[in-house]
């Protein structure tokens, strides 16, 4: 008696260039070394994932993007305590 996988080989061609069971990555252009390196560094110890995320991110980008960041993050603060004030 066949187990239900031998079947299944038998029954159905697969490509054995592909990976079925995995998801494919997206290709974000962020080099998994480099992103260690920098989440790694001892001068990012206290803080948190996010903050640590958020630097690296943050340093990926020119100057000008990042004011725009700045100033885009101090708008939605100023109105979320404007809502929560009134």
């Amino acid at each position: 008696m066949y187990a239900y996988d031998d079947l299944m080989i038998l029954c159905i061609d697969l490509d054995e260039n592909l990976y079925y069971d995995k998801t494919p990555l997206s290709d974000s252009g962020i080099s998994t070394a480099d992103y260690l390196n920098f989440y790694n560094d001892p001068k990012y110890i206290g803080l948190s994932h996010q903050q640590k995320e958020l630097l690296y991110h943050m340093s990926k980008l020119d100057s000008d993007s990042r004011e725009e960041l700045i100033e885009y993050a101090a708008f939605k603060a100023s109105r979320k305590q404007t809502i929560t004030n009134s």
